[in-house]
């Protein structure tokens, strides 16, 4: 990639990342249970994604320590699982080179384990059922894997808006999976259960009066 091609995908990279982070914040602490435990189990591996993201800094900035940009952007390389594009399609952003394709891999890196460990610290138990909780992680395992694919435009046609399409849809929709009953519905289903025990109470109590008479 020639430099202006490098930043423009190295910012949206960057927004990209800051969006995942926002996500995994709001998701941590959506919806929360009354009861919660210590979640510690959930607090160390928080405090492993931080370790393990200022690792893949120093990994950055060592990767753009060795980046050389090319005088013109370099084609597609061709592999077993290319997409072949007729010759009057035009290349707009280059390939990357090995130690661009470092520094991507490594930013989007940094982002999401920032991401995961902000959600480990944060995160709150909810009330949701665990058809939604097994939904949910396979959402997040969508995104993790959808993500580095989700900003690698060179041609910028159908086949390469589409996953960038569905991730944007996915980060939209994670926050929303697992959404807590109203709380209205919470309070009548509690009116009706408190209801019920003071109707079985006083049947209690007026088997009592009987059996005494």
């Amino acid at each position: 990639m020639v430099e202006t091609d490098f930043y423009s995908r190295f910012f949206l990279i960057a927004i990209l990342g800051l969006s995942f982070i926002f996500v995994m914040f709001k998701s941590a602490r959506r919806n929360p249970s009354a009861e919660q435990g210590k979640h510690t189990v959930a607090k160390i591996l928080g405090v492993l994604c931080f370790v393990l993201s200022a690792v893949q800094l120093f990994s950055l900035f060592m990767s753009f320590g060795r980046i050389v940009f090319p005088e013109s952007s370099l084609p597609q390389p061709i592999t077993p699982h290319s997409i072949i594009r007729s010759s009057s399609q035009h290349l707009i952003w280059g390939y990357p080179t090995s130690d661009q394709n470092m520094v991507f891999m490594s930013a989007l890196g940094f982002f999401q384990l920032i991401a995961f460990g902000l959600y480990a610290l944060f995160f709150k138990s909810s009330d949701s059922t665990t058809g939604m909780k097994i939904w949910k992680v396979i959402l997040c395992f969508l995104l993790y894997f959808l993500m580095p694919s989700a900003t690698d435009f060179h041609y910028f046609d159908t086949p390469e808006i589409v996953i960038p399409i569905l991730t944007v849809v996915l980060l939209v929709l994670y926050p929303r999976v697992g959404k807590a009953a109203p709380m209205d519905k919470i309070q009548e289903t509690k009116d009706v259960t408190l209801s019920e025990k003071e109707k079985e109470t006083k049947e209690v109590i007026y088997s009592e009066e009987n059996v005494n008479l």
